[in-house]
C-alpha cells in the first residue's frame, strides 16, 4: 500500500507546523519536523473506510442517533466494529479519512486547498508485523 509522498509528506509538515505553533512540541529535546515514510503489506483483514458508500451510511447513522460532532470517533469505531463482526473478520489495517491540518495565520498549503481530508492508514497493534519498513524521509 503507497500514498502519494508529496502530498502526504505536505501534510504531514503542515500538522507538524500547526503543532509547533501551538507549542505542543515545546518540552520536547528536539522540536524539530521528522517525516517518517511507512511501507506497509496490505493484508486479506483489510478494510477501506474512506469510501463514499462508507460515510453515507456513517451519515447515517449518525442522524438517524442524534450523534454531536464529539461523538463522532466512538461512532466510527462502533460502526467499523459492526462490519467486521458481520463480516466475521479483525481488521488488521483501515484506511480512514482525517483531517487536513487548519491554516496557519490564513497560510495554507495545497494539500489544505485541495481536500479538507486526507486518507490515512491505520495498522492496529494486531498488526504491527504488517510494518516492513520505516523511514526517516525529511
Amino acid at each position: 500500500m503507497h500514498s502519494h509522498p508529496g502530498y502526504a509528506r505536505e501534510n504531514a509538515r503542515l500538522w507538524w507546523k500547526f503543532a509547533n505553533e501551538k507549542k505542543i512540541y515545546q518540552g520536547d529535546s528536539d522540536p524539530a519536523c521528522a517525516v517518517l515514510e511507512a511501507k506497509i503489506e496490505k493484508p486479506a483483514e483489510y478494510y477501506d473506510a474512506a469510501t463514499d458508500e462508507f460515510n453515507e451510511k456513517l451519515h447515517e447513522i449518525a442522524l438517524s442517533k442524534g450523534i454531536s460532532e464529539g461523538q463522532l470517533k466512538e461512532t466510527l469505531s462502533w460502526f467499523v466494529g459492526e462490519i467486521a463482526k458481520e463480516l466475521k473478520v479483525d481488521f488488521l489495517v483501515l484506511k480512514v479519512s482525517v483531517p487536513s491540518p487548519p491554516p496557519i495565520k490564513n497560510e495554507r498549503g495545497l494539500t489544505q486547498l485541495i481536500s479538507k481530508m486526507s486518507p490515512a492508514y491505520v495498522v492496529r497493534e494486531r498488526g504491527l508485523h504488517l510494518i516492513k519498513e520505516i523511514s526517516l524521509v525529511e
